[in-house]
């Protein structure tokens, strides 16, 4: 029998595993979703971005803290979007805006190109 701390890094090991195994098969899906459930959103974000799903690459990226990608996967997922595509241009808006809003605070910004202006506006 194992303990619960051998459980989790068990866990831990066969999800590494299998997000490099899915990496080696290009199956960006599944790797980004075995480095988020490991809570890894950078290398989550790549994944989904290699994969094309610019919408949970942007996401991923904003989760892990990431501005600067996080910013420009929003703004390419956005110029991909249909005229009428109305629901998710207001998420791709509304993730730039946090991207510049969050990428402003702290003791140093993360990049002059954030404005919490234009995150508000």
């Amino acid at each position: 029998m194992i303990t619960a701390d051998e459980a989790q890094l068990l866990r831990i090991e066969l999800l590494q595993r299998a997000a490099s195994s899915y990496e080696k098969i290009g199956s960006r899906q599944a790797a980004a979703e075995c480095w988020a459930e490991l809570g890894d959103y950078g290398k989550a974000g790549e994944q989904y971005a290699q994969g094309g799903d610019l919408d949970r690459a942007a996401r991923a990226w904003l989760q892990a803290g990431s501005y600067r990608e996080a910013l420009s996967a929003y703004r390419q997922w956005e110029q991909q979007l249909s005229p009428g595509d109305t629901w998710r241009r207001l998420q791709a808006l509304l993730g730039q805006s946090a991207c510049h809003v969050l990428g402003t605070r702290g003791s140093s910004p993360v990049a002059p190109d954030f404005s919490a202006a234009v995150g508000r506006e």
